[in-house]
């Protein structure tokens, strides 16, 4: 067994010295107190190193998990990236397929009318003009 300090026992158990003042309310654990009131605690040397041990493998587990992720985020980016530079290229090919808009020319806005003669003879089919609307204000005072 080994004799040691309430902070030396929290860093062998790997948690804090609270929980080692804990286990020491609750009787759980072996320790004795100085005169000069220093409390120390009894380890078994198999339970420091198999604490310590599994607090390591945890560390590694969790530094490969962390590793893992963030090559499948660089993975992910990359696919990203592709997509959204072809995307650009598509955008820009067809933006330059559209020809530029100009307003037309006075002389073609004059062709593309239809100038169609108003008929005054009525008799050859024409429909009679329709008679005016006249607003509601006209209406009621006229």
């Amino acid at each position: 067994m080994n004799r040691v300090t309430i902070p030396e026992a929290a860093q062998l158990l790997g948690i804090t010295q609270n929980a080692v003042r804990q286990r020491i309310r609750r009787r759980s654990i072996k320790y004795e107190k100085d005169p000069d009131g220093i409390t120390y605690v009894f380890l078994e040397p198999a339970d420091t190193r198999t604490e310590a041990v599994g607090d390591q493998s945890r560390d590694t587990l969790l530094i490969t998990a962390m590793q893992d992720q963030i090559e499948t985020l660089k993975t992910e980016l990359a696919i990203r990236n592709e997509d959204l530079r072809r995307k650009d290229h598509l955008l820009a090919a067809l933006t330059e397929r559209i020809p530029a808009i100009e307003p037309p020319d006075d002389e073609e806005a004059e062709q593309r009318e239809s100038v169609v003669p108003a008929s005054d003879d009525q008799s050859k089919g024409a429909m009679p003009p329709e008679p005016e609307k006249l607003s509601w204000w006209r209406r009621i005072f006229q």
